[in-house]
């Protein structure tokens, strides 16, 4: 699983959506939303896993940002992110 959260001494006093993705086998390859969650700063966080391992895209906007987005390959293991 991913964790994605917000520093509490960051650039951002938040609240940020965070939004999940992944591709999915069923419909050829077309993107799947997992879900949305708002992120704060020391108090709430995004997790976003799936059943095996496998490629998920996070994507964010900073107020008065631009879209972000960053894959990551979960595997083994839980994955930190901290969205700066």
């Amino acid at each position: 699983n991913v964790t994605a959260l917000l520093p509490v001494k960051g650039a951002s006093k938040g609240p940020v959506t965070v939004v999940g993705w992944v591709k999915s086998s069923r419909r050829g390859g077309k993107p799947r939303c997992l879900g949305a969650w708002n992120v704060a700063p020391g108090t709430g966080a995004a997790f976003v896993g799936r059943k095996e391992p496998g490629p998920v895209t996070l994507q964010w906007a900073l107020p008065g940002g631009k879209k972000q987005k960053k894959q990551i390959t979960l595997e083994d293991g839980p994955v930190r992110l901290q969205i700066k």
